[in-house]
């Protein structure tokens, strides 16, 4: 399942980001490509201090990103 399969069954998460259609993948690629990486991080962040998640390492799984862009 990829970003946008995830964003279309979920219609709490629409309604947060307020949109009224999920985006083409390729704009949610596009942005992100585009994300500083400080930026990135601060959203890793406040993604972990909102979730009882806690290590030395923690890493997004990134993988369906890198499959489309093949």
């Amino acid at each position: 399942m990829n970003i946008t399969q995830f964003l279309q069954l979920s219609d709490q998460i629409i309604k947060y980001l307020r949109i009224k259609k999920v985006p083409h993948y390729t704009t949610i690629q596009k942005f992100f490509q585009k994300l500083p990486s400080g930026t990135l991080r601060k959203i890793n962040q406040l993604i972990l201090s909102q979730h009882d998640i806690s290590g030395e390492i923690i890493a997004l799984d990134g993988s369906w990103i890198h499959q489309r862009l093949c």
